[in-house]
């Protein structure tokens, strides 16, 4: 019996290059490797089916409606591999390390190759539209970009003059090895609790498509605000916390993620608990309250992050 040859599952590079134009791929595109964990990006299609009426009760035509992509690069977050899909995220660049929520999409195409059995598929047009960051005890953080994209190119060729470079490469931040650390810090009144045992950070820009009469593909993307949320535990101290939930006050939300290559800050500086769980963690007690961020009224920032690289001497 003649065995078959099949696509491997691990088999897999994901390739990014920036678009000047949205939904145009780069003429002789720099493309970078995606260091990711299992997850694809699929292509959506409608369908046009006629409602015609036959005595036979019978169906004759269909046809292809429009289309875009979309799907989920999941990652173990690590330090400068992502700079550029965090700028999509934030709708923004990098300005002297510190990044945040801005008005300007940041498209980029994507790439990708299945090496076993020479295949290439190309999705143009892409924005992050979410990010979902999870740092947990005895865990690596992890970080997930919800991509939506304008269509696909099955099996396309490679660009002539197109260049594949790797990434930094360096390991992913987790919360408990000797060179990468946790640090989760509520401040009000600028007094310090840190009794946090997890935080997480969602934000959903909550894009949407438009299409154009006499094209499959997607037209036009825009967003709606960027809406931030997420959840933090604490062990269970006192009921300070618990009365900042019940007065409904605003709080500071500093958390940091370190490793040997950087550091990433990430800054809330105005979030409301929305919700408070109170739950047994192994032998003590937890408290886990779920958050909304809101823009200061005064600097306006809702979210900022800053990166510092480590400078080798």
């Amino acid at each position: 019996m003649a065995m078959i040859t099949a696509a491997g599952a691990k088999q897999v590079d994901y390739w990014m290059v920036p678009e000047v134009v949205e939904g145009t791929t780069p003429a002789t595109p720099a493309f970078i490797r995606i260091p990711k964990t299992p997850g694809e990006l699929t292509l959506t299609r409608d369908a046009l089916s006629s409602n015609q009426v036959r005595k036979n009760r019978k169906t004759l035509f269909s046809g292809r409606g429009s289309e875009s992509s979309s799907g989920t690069l999941n990652t173990e977050f690590a330090f400068a591999d992502f700079d550029y899909l965090l700028q999509s995220l934030m709708f923004n660049s990098w300005v002297e390390d510190v990044l945040v929520i801005g008005t300007t999409h940041k498209p980029f195409t994507l790439e990708r190759k299945q090496s076993d059995i020479n295949t290439l598929r190309r999705y143009p047009g892409c924005l992050v539209n979410t990010l979902a960051l999870t740092a947990t005890p005895n865990a690596i953080v992890t970080a997930d970009f919800g991509i939506m994209g304008a269509s696909v190119l099955y099996d396309a060729t490679a660009i002539t003059d197109a260049t594949y470079t790797e990434p930094a490469n360096n390991d992913p931040f987790d919360s408990t090895g000797e060179n990468a650390t946790l640090t989760a810090t509520i401040l009000v009144n600028g007094v310090a609790s840190n009794a946090v045992t997890s935080v997480s950070l969602n934000m959903d820009n909550g894009i949407s498509q438009s299409h154009v009469y006499g094209q499959r593909g997607v037209a036009a993307s825009g967003s709606t605000n960027a809406a931030t949320t997420g959840s933090i535990t604490f062990l269970y101290q006192d009921e300070d916390l618990s009365q900042m939930f019940y007065d409904n006050a605003d709080i500071s939300l500093e958390f940091t993620l370190s490793g040997a290559a950087g550091a990433y800050t990430f800054l809330l500086p105005r979030i409301k608990f929305t919700s408070e769980a109170l739950a047994e963690a192994d032998a003590f007690q937890a408290l886990t309250f779920n958050y909304t961020a809101f823009a200061t009224k005064d600097t306006g920032i809702l979210l900022q992050i800053a990166r510092v690289p480590v400078v080798e001497a």
